[in-house]
């Protein structure tokens, strides 16, 4: 049981990232991933968050510096030191300009700090959020637990609840909190809901009727929606805000419903699922490498177009681009992320074996 939820798991992380990337192409599913991509990630991360991290708050800091910190500030730093060539390349638009010596300083001081400006890995804005959701909850669950042992969980689903509104409040009011803590706040509700469903996950059906309902009606949202997470902003023409807040972790959840659903039904097949398993266990390298991925295919499309260099740099990919081209752009971002983390992989395991030696 333990082997098979961690193998769907790995499916519905792959199905979430795919979807990133697909939602990054311009593509006219767009709309429809971005309303369960990100809660998709916060929730599968509250599901493996674990309960002694509430007592153990140090630990957690310790564990996330590995996991999070290092590789952000890594591939900051590559990108920090690659942006004056990939400036040459056209990867950037001619109003970016190439960094001076204090400029390089400075925006190293930022990575340093999680607050890279680094355009080709701007999707990064995840990691700081995800760990500050965990430092904040594993704290509060802390707190809770010395003042009011046995009572925990419904009281920490309180407070997230409250930090849900209080972040959408803000929002709301164009207050924006820096280190994206108005996503933090508002995210912390979902992450909290898969710490819970975890607990509860034999109690919870998982039927395709409900699913498929549940398909339908994110189908019909995403004509009504338009979301922009990063800003904590969901946009609708027919909705005022405060009530596109309040359905947007229930369609959320829907979306999250459905993958985990179909993640499921493909770890069950042997001949599909270790694709998917693979793709979700490398979801760090796809966020980190598939902006500039997509390089390799706005280069393409000014080769067979002849438009001018400098609209590679066009982000996330060239804004002309005829509408099938979010199809190449999706697997270049997916598999390219994934075969420079495979030579580097095997270089290392090389470079190990020759030491060894």
């Amino acid at each position: 049981m333990g082997l098979r939820k961690i193998q769907y798991l790995d499916v519905a992380r792959g199905i979430g990232i795919i979807s990133i990337v697909v939602g990054h192409t311009h593509s006219p599913l767009r709309d429809f991933v971005y309303l369960y991509h990100l809660p998709l990630f916060f929730f599968i991360s509250g599901y493996l968050f674990k309960e002694s991290y509430f007592m153990q708050p140090l630990e957690l800091i310790r564990k996330r510096f590995t996991r999070l910190y290092l590789p952000y500030v890594t591939y900051g730093v590559i990108f920090l030191f690659l942006h004056n060539l990939l400036i040459d390349w056209h990867f950037y638009l001619p109003y970016i300009h190439k960094y001076s010596n204090s400029q390089l300083w400075a925006e190293l001081v930022n990575i340093l700090t999680f607050r890279s400006g680094e355009q080709l890995i701007c999707a990064f804005w995840f990691i700081p959020t995800l760990f500050l959701i965990e430092v904040v909850l594993s704290i509060a669950g802390r707190i809770t637990l010395i003042r009011l042992p046995g009572s925990n969980v419904n009281l920490m689903l309180a407070i997230t609840f409250v930090f849900y509104i209080g972040g959408n409040v803000l929002s709301y009011n164009q207050v924006e909190l820096p280190y994206y803590f108005n996503v933090v706040l508002t995210q912390s509700f979902l992450f909290f809901l898969g710490f819970i469903f975890r607990r509860n996950e034999g109690k919870i059906p998982f039927n395709p009727r409900l699913a498929g309902v549940c398909f339908l009606l994110l189908i019909v949202a995403s004509f009504f929606f338009q979301v922009n997470l990063v800003k904590n902003n969901f946009y609708s023409s027919e909705i005022p805000y405060p009530v596109a807040a309040v359905l947007f972790p229930l369609i959320g959840l829907m979306g999250i419903y459905v993958v985990l659903y179909v993640s499921k039904w493909i770890a069950q097949r042997s001949k599909v699922s270790p694709v998917f398993e693979y793709i979700g266990s490398h979801t760090l390298s796809i966020l980190a490498l598939h902006f500039v991925s997509f390089k390799l295919i706005s280069y393409v499309i000014v080769d067979n177009t002849l438009l001018p260099d400098w609209q590679v740099g066009f982000f996330p990919v060239i804004n002309s681009s005829a509408l099938i081209w979010w199809i190449p752009y999706t697997i270049v971002g997916i598999a390219l992320p994934l075969l420079i983390n495979y030579l580097k992989m095997h270089t290392i395991d090389k470079v190990s074996a020759l030491r060894a030696g």
